[in-house]
């Protein structure tokens, strides 16, 4: 019979062991997940035959942590203002996103919706260029590789506006123009009356 404590792979599981594992005597890393089997068994607590003990898709040599599956992230955010008239800078805050296992490693902006991402971060600051109403996109993705999204309308209004008294809210130049001629209707009236 063998030596007892031998360990003919040099993986820090001596060959008995490495048969009640049901591991290859020969091969330091049964499984080939980047771990010999005696890391798997006496340090990580993982399965040795197993190269992703988790099932999560990541290789236990590679998982930080290779015995909780990796969940994907909840993306959330906030924006300071829904709607906002042209060249105003409105700010984007993505604080609210989690990770139930993890942490969260990027924060993506779309906010043309074009599917090419514009800035990234948690909070964001950002001026549209042109009128109308945009889906803004988050997408967050954590140390796992995982990924969700989240989107939000902003109305981005033409012209900045002006309250007028007893007229609602109007823009300027209608205002101006209905008073030029109204003027000038006056003053040719004042002129016919003189004229007659």
């Amino acid at each position: 019979m063998g030596d007892p404590v031998a360990d003919s792979d040099g993986d820090q599981l001596a060959d008995c062991n490495e048969v009640v594992q049901n591991t290859d005597v020969f091969d330091s890393d049964t499984d080939s997940d980047n771990l010999t089997d005696g890391e798997e068994v006496y340090v990580l607590e993982t399965d040795p035959r197993k190269p992703d003990t988790d099932g999560d898709g990541i290789l236990d040599g590679k998982d930080p942590r290779p015995l909780i599956p990796n969940e994907p992230p909840v993306a959330s955010f906030t924006k300071s203002v829904s709607s906002a008239p042209l060249g105003t800078s409105l700010d984007f805050d993505a604080g609210g996103s989690s990770d139930p296992e993890g942490i969260i490693v990027a924060y993506e902006w779309d906010f043309d919706g074009d599917g090419v991402y514009d800035a990234e971060g948690m909070t964001v600051t950002y001026s549209f260029s042109s009128p109308g109403t945009f889906n803004v996109t988050l997408r967050v993705v954590d140390d796992g590789g995982l990924s969700d999204t989240t989107a939000d309308e902003v109305l981005i209004a033409p012209h900045p506006t002006v309250p007028v008294v007893g007229l609602g809210v109007v823009t300027l130049i209608p205002i101006a123009l209905v008073c030029y001629f109204l003027i000038r209707k006056h003053r040719r009236r004042a002129k016919s009356a003189q004229d007659a």
